[in-house]
């Protein structure tokens, strides 16, 4: 089957997602929960900042995230998230280990709870050392939209493989070129899953945001959906920043941040990047 109809049987892989966008100021909450990138974090009472394993030195808070955020269900009350702006470096940036419950991971660190009520968070204190500016960037909310959410063309090799398949056939073992009834198949498939979840825009763009859930726009390369290290699996995005006016913070250039998860060991957590 071809044009837009080539995907419809594959209508099951359609995952709800929450997209963030820049919310006015004038609407902010005071609520300390309040999903935020930037500004001071909060935690849960007797936390404290986390310090980075790799240099020593404390991390720069990059967001959290409330569930009232979520227009879908989601997968922990709280959670928020640190990363190591001082070392920053290629190993962080690859890091594919495992969230620690204790300390830092190759210069990041996730609080998630599964249950936070007000009564038992505080915004956590600054370390006495470090400079502010570097530790809590600028501060941003935002408001939500309920999307669907479709594979990328890269996913295919995971989620649709048959598909995935009949197309790589198309590239050159030797040379490694492709043709173009390769290229041509390629946007075909993008708009048919464009038109699945009904989304107007140039496929390349059709998952890229700050994301919650759903699928991750991987940006620059193959799909790179890590497996949970206990039970193998292939875990679930948690949470996805692309480069926006949400989170003025930027990793190399123009990279984009993925975070993923495991639904069935809820503590394991996964950090990758995709850069041009």
């Amino acid at each position: 089957m071809d044009g837009p109809e080539l995907l419809n049987k594959y209508y099951y892989l359609i995952k709800k997602r929450t997209k963030l966008i820049p919310k006015d100021q004038v609407g902010w909450s005071k609520n300390i929960l309040a999903t935020r990138f930037g500004g001071q974090p909060t935690g849960k009472i007797g936390v404290q900042w986390p310090i980075c394993e790799v240099c020593d030195k404390p991390m720069t808070f990059i967001g959290q995230v409330y569930s009232s955020s979520y227009l879908h269900t989601s997968p922990f009350h709280f959670f928020s998230f640190f990363y190591c702006h001082s070392c920053n470096t290629a190993n962080s940036r690859i890091s594919a280990s495992d969230n620690d419950a204790a300390d830092g991971a190759l210069g990041w660190k996730i609080f998630a709870y599964e249950e936070l009520k007000t009564e038992d968070a505080c915004l956590i204190p600054l370390p006495d050392y470090g400079d502010p500016k570097e530790l809590m960037i600028k501060e941003q909310q935002v408001e939500s939209i309920l999307e669907d959410s479709f594979p990328d063309f890269v996913g295919l090799k995971l989620y649709i493989p048959l598909i995935w398949n009949s197309i790589d056939k198309l590239i050159d073992p030797e040379t490694n070129r492709v043709s173009k009834d390769y290229w041509d198949k390629v946007e075909q498939i993008e708009k048919a899953a464009g038109k699945l979840v009904g989304i107007e825009q140039k496929p390349y763009l059709r998952n890229k945001g700050v994301m919650l859930g759903g699928y991750p726009n991987w940006c620059n390369g193959p799909d790179e959906t890590p497996n949970c290290p206990i039970c193998e699996s292939p875990m679930d995005l948690l949470l996805q920043i692309s480069p926006s006016q949400i989170v003025k913070y930027n990793w190399g250039d123009c990279w984009t941040l993925y975070i993923f998860y495991c639904t069935k060991h809820k503590q394991q957590f996964s950090l990758h990047f995709q850069g041009t």
